[in-house]
């Protein structure tokens, strides 16, 4: 999907032995549209962002375009099958929507069963299937539990005698780790 300088001089000789002035722009306008699969989108990005339909269909239809073309298609340069890109649309859904539609979908199987529509094996069956997209796809989870793990240290001083790391507990961590409480003085 990509054409060199040695390739885009060829192809604008190979176009002048036909009678054709092709400029570097008309060469990106063919590509864009192979590449976007738009022409108008093509016209307007390289060109004109305010040219008709009329305007772009008439250049789309020029002979000079139709040797680019021709040259790619024969070179095999930017071909349709290795260069289109998808270009986002109204009708796309993102991912917000995807999951407010998931998580709406939960909601009526949920009152499907309440109002006797689906049975509870089937409404089970659902919930499961649904949560696990959500909690996959979307990484909810439930914000109500709280998972902690404790570690212990290992050691907190090393060993005069034998030189390997030791724990040993200390008045503040006892108290705190087990609960306890200073002995009152008694005077």
């Amino acid at each position: 999907m990509e054409i060199s300088k040695e390739q885009i001089k060829k192809l604008q000789e190979e176009c002048a032995k036909n009678g054709h002035d092709v400029r570097f722009r008309d060469i990106a306008y063919c590509a864009l549209k192979i590449i976007f699969n738009d022409s108008v989108l093509a016209y307007k990005a390289i060109f004109d962002a305010d040219a008709s339909d009329i305007i772009i269909s008439n250049y789309d239809k020029s002979e000079k375009t139709k040797a680019i073309k021709k040259y790619f298609a024969d070179n095999n340069l930017f071909s349709q099958s290795q260069s289109t890109i998808a270009i986002p649309t109204e009708n796309d859904i993102t991912f917000a929507e995807n999951k407010a539609e998931l998580v709406k979908m939960l909601a009526d199987v949920e009152q499907k069963y309440q109002d006797g529509e689906i049975e509870y094996k089937d409404a089970t069956k659902l919930k499961v299937d649904i949560r696990t997209k959500l909690n996959d796809k979307f990484a909810v989870s439930d914000d109500s539990v709280a998972q902690m793990i404790f570690v212990q240290p290992k050691f907190n001083t090393v060993c005069p005698h034998t030189q390997r790391e030791c724990w040993i507990q200390t008045k503040e961590y006892a108290m705190e780790h087990w609960g306890l409480v200073e002995k009152p003085k008694n005077e």
